[in-house]
């Protein structure tokens, strides 16, 4: 796992093309009806059709993705093409109907981005352009041994400070950190559902929002969004007395994470 995600890492930032195209499928399975993702035992998300969610076995092998045929009629396009709804779509039900079974999300963007031949090879950089090295927050979260340290504290924080901090975590690319807590197995995806008092049905539905604005937060603990930015203020506060480690450049105590 930790070499997953500062693979993962390395390569959203080399290629953030690809990122974008698995904001587009994200977005179409999302808006459709018929296609539904959702969280496995695991901790990781897999996507298929709708009517599988909660009745479907196992998981697409990365072999019988391998053995897929091609779309039947060709189709090419570049990262930079405006890649449409139909098209997605498109590919999704090439996918699903040739895998039969839900599909891990990393795959499907890969296995999609294939049936479109985009280049899974980033661009040569030219030295004048190399990218930044700069740790990204995943890794820096990653090779925290200390992480269920962090987590213990964080499921002792009173619970509207804990929700307002678990819920508006973001890193300097507003994207979520709270996730991170799954996907590494700090914590399984049903209790971090009971640290910020949602359902696991509830919190599936909002997890590709989180982060949430803090207008959002403050609606569903009926306070203002003042308080909410008090109370996550409050949290890190508290974090950082009982864990001195995390005092230095931590994502948790970050304005950006604010």
């Amino acid at each position: 796992m930790t070499a997953f995600n500062v693979v993962h890492a390395h390569f959203r930032r080399v290629h953030p093309e690809r990122q974008r195209l698995r904001n587009r499928i994200r977005h179409v399975v999302r808006k459709s009806a018929r296609y539904a993702l959702w969280p496995t035992p695991s901790g990781h998300f897999v996507c298929g059709y709708a009517k599988w969610d909660g009745s479907a076995s196992g998981e697409c092998s990365e072999a019988d993705l391998d053995r897929m045929p091609p779309l039947s009629m060709s189709l090419a396009v570049s990262w930079n093409d405006a890649i449409g709804q139909s098209q997605i779509t498109r590919a999704l039900d090439h996918v699903f109907e040739h895998a039969r079974k839900p599909v891990e999300l990393e795959r499907l963007v890969e296995k999609i981005a294939e049936l479109f031949r985009l280049p899974v090879s980033p661009v040569h950089v030219a030295p004048s352009e190399r990218i930044d090295e700069t740790a990204s927050v995943e890794s820096s979260l990653v090779y925290r041994s200390a992480l269920t340290v962090v987590w213990r504290e964080i499921d002792q924080l009173p619970p509207r400070q804990r929700v307002a901090l678990l819920l508006g975590l973001r890193d300097e690319n507003g994207s979520a950190i709270t996730s991170l807590l799954v996907v590494l197995r700090i914590v399984a995806f049903d209790e971090l559902a009971a640290a910020v008092e949602l359902s696991p049905e509830e919190l599936a539905a909002i997890w590709d929002q989180l982060p949430l604005p803090d207008l959002a937060i403050a609606e569903r603990l009926d306070l203002t969004r003042q308080q909410i930015i008090n109370l996550r203020k409050s949290a890190r506060e508290r974090l950082a007395r009982r864990l001195p480690f995390l005092r230095d450049g931590n994502p948790l105590l970050s304005r950006a994470s604010s």
